[in-house]
């Protein structure tokens, strides 16, 4: 079997992304076949799950660090089974790519283990081209989150925040202390932290869903997470550094390495040892952490507040009207101006990526304000292009990530 891992965005038409590869490790125990070398992890762990006889090879272009473009193919790996026969090398994709990690920009992983999983696609008794079109309700049915990956993604979140603003412990009151963190207040001799605006954008609702989870801290490393009235006791919870972030920490990463953000989550939840990989990064206006835990990856992501001349000014936000790039391109067409009067669906601006055209149109009538882009300009994922103002004053503010 051979599945190929692009950078794209499956529940948004397929639609390909670009963005830096902030985590990429390939299965352990599979021959890498790298640019400039072939690498073999021979004498690591064997996998779990893997068929006996069963071998995997990872072609890819990519290291951590790189940049996936939008002049090219979004192309990042091959990720190829062999066993001796289908259902052995067909369980062996399943598991090569449960031990697969790659974060920074959108893939198509996550659909691809669906696929792999699909009972028609198992039995292979109705393989055709149209197998997608066919099972397209199932493979792109919402995805479930534990509560205990819930519970782990929030005090993953509030330890990557201590780490990155230098948070005293709460118990210790030292200087910055829970004040220092948006969201927190005391509550007696606790820290308490209300995560609201947290998307798992693969989860029932979408991106536009969000989840409410309240952190208690009880210790610098014990903590109780609520959600929708179930609490989860975390206790010993500690976050290590790890691949770059570990070279980061001990000084050995190369002049001009991406800065630390592969981490190892180490926790015990109610009563079970759990130990999960985490990463963050920044794309379009929203902070994005991935968490790998037992073979699955949660994704989760929450705007991050930036200025904007027109937030100064006191005027208010809605996204209704905002026209925003769904993947970084550059502009080919800016059929509009500053001013111009549209009706809903008029056609705005020509979005170009991956050698493709994206039309992008009116949201609804109104009158074009706070026009951003020119023809030949290169945008962002979830760059604010303009807006459309219908005269209700309710769009008048930038998204987060636009440029103020």
């Amino acid at each position: 079997f051979e599945a190929r891992l692009y950078a794209e965005s499956p529940r948004n038409n397929f639609l390909p992304g670009a963005g830096t590869v902030v985590r990429w490790r390939p299965p352990a125990t599979s021959v890498a076949f790298v640019p400039g070398a072939v690498q073999s992890s021979t004498g690591a762990a064997p996998l779990v799950g893997l068929p006996a006889g069963c071998r995997i090879r990872v072609d890819s272009g990519v290291e951590e660090g790189d940049s996936v473009g939008t002049f090219y193919d979004p192309m990042i790996a091959k990720i190829i089974t062999w066993g001796p026969d289908r259902a052995a090398a067909l369980q062996a994709l399943r598991v090569a790519m449960a031990n697969t990690q790659v974060s920074g920009l959108p893939v198509n992983l996550p659909f691809l283990r669906r696929l792999a999983a699909h009972p028609a696609f198992e039995s292979a008794e109705e393989l055709t081209t149209a197998f997608i079109k066919d099972h397209l309700t199932e493979l792109m049915a919402p995805a479930t989150l534990p509560e205990r990956a819930a519970a782990l993604a929030a005090v993953a979140r509030f330890l990557l925040q201590v780490k990155q603003h230098s948070v005293a412990p709460a118990a210790a009151g030292g200087p910055g202390g829970a004040w220092s963190i948006a969201d927190s207040k005391r509550l007696w001799s606790y820290m308490s932290l209300v995560y609201d605006d947290m998307a798992f954008p693969e989860g029932e609702g979408g991106p536009d869903a969000k989840l409410k989870l309240v952190v208690k801290v009880l210790s610098g490393q014990d903590f109780e997470v609520s959600k929708a009235g179930t609490h989860s006791r975390v206790r010993d919870a500690r976050l290590v550094p790890s691949g770059a972030a570990a070279a980061a920490a001990a000084g050995t990463a190369p002049p001009g390495a991406i800065r630390p953000r592969g981490w190892r989550l180490e926790a015990e939840v109610e009563g079970a040892k759990v130990v999960a990989d985490v990463s963050s990064h920044a794309a379009g206006g929203h902070e994005v952490l991935s968490l790998w835990m037992e073979g699955e990856v949660y994704e989760f992501r929450w705007a991050v507040p930036s200025y904007s001349k027109q937030l100064a000014a006191g005027s208010t936000h809605a996204p209704g009207g905002q026209v925003q790039a769904p993947m970084p391109g550059r502009v080919v067409k800016l059929l509009v101006a500053e001013g111009d009067k549209v009706e809903a669906g008029a056609l705005l601006v020509v979005l170009e990526a991956m050698k493709m055209e994206h039309p992008l149109a009116a949201p609804r009538s109104g009158v074009v304000r706070g026009l951003s882009v020119g023809t030949g300009s290169q945008v962002g994922d979830g760059q604010v292009l303009m807006w459309v103002d219908d005269g209700s004053g309710d769009s008048k503010a930038a998204a987060p990530g636009a440029k103020a």
